[in-house]
This record gives C-alpha cells, structure tokens and sequence, in this order.
C-alpha cells in the first residue's frame, strides 16, 4: 500500500504529468512556427534574387524593351521561376529608360501553419 506524504492529497497526484503535456504542446508549436518562419524567409530570398538578377538582365538590354524583357524572363529561368508555373506570376515593365520587375508566388509552402494561411502570397521587385 503507497502511503500519502504530509499535504498531498489522492486529487492533486497527476498534476506534473498534464502541465509537462501541455507545455510540450506550446513548445510544439512554437517549434513549428519557427520552421514555417524559415521557409517563408527562405523563399523571400529567393524570390528576390531573383528579381535583382532579371532587373539587371533587363536594364543591361535598354532602350530596345523587347530585348530587356526577353532577357529578364531568360534570368527568371535561370533562377527557376517561369511565368505560369506553380503559381508564378511575372511582370517585366520595361522604358526606354528604365526597367521595373516583379515576381509573385502565391504558392509558398507552409508545413505546420497550413491551417492558418492556407493561401501564402510572396511578392517582390527590382528596378
């Protein structure tokens, strides 16, 4: 037969057992979010990038606009981001004078926030 220490009683055994549970959960999640977090800079970078490189590629092509936006759809391949694919959204706005590009992905991955942002959208530009 276990006997009761002095001040415990048979209601508060347990305890420990359901506060550790639960701050394994919040520690969980945190986790999570931290890896989500990650990603997501991960893939800004990414993204701008390769913006950067396909203003570049562009501006080097200026004042004929045709050549600039061919050459910054050409850097955008070489960085893998082709306009249509997996949810890639580009825009080149070339001038005689200047060169503006954007790259949008509304297919960022989230592993453990899906719940939450179900829809991520990424966007940057270059000039």
């Amino acid at each position: 037969m276990r006997r009761i220490r002095r001040g415990e009683s048979a209601r508060e055994r347990g305890f420990v057992l359901v506060l550790v549970a639960l701050m394994l959960l919040g520690l969980i999640l945190i986790i999570g979010f931290a890896v989500d977090v990650g990603a997501w800079y991960l893939n800004a970078s990414r993204l701008q990038r390769a913006a950067d490189s396909a203003a570049l590629a562009g501006a080097a092509s200026l004042p004929d606009t045709v050549a600039a936006t061919d050459a910054a759809n050409g850097a955008y391949s070489r960085n893998g981001f082709t306009d249509g694919v997996n949810s890639i959204t580009i825009t080149n706005t070339a001038t005689p004078m200047s060169f503006v590009s954007t790259v949008k992905n509304s297919k960022v991955p989230t592993y453990f926030t899906h719940i939450i942002f179900s829809n991520l959208t990424m966007s940057r530009s270059s000039n």
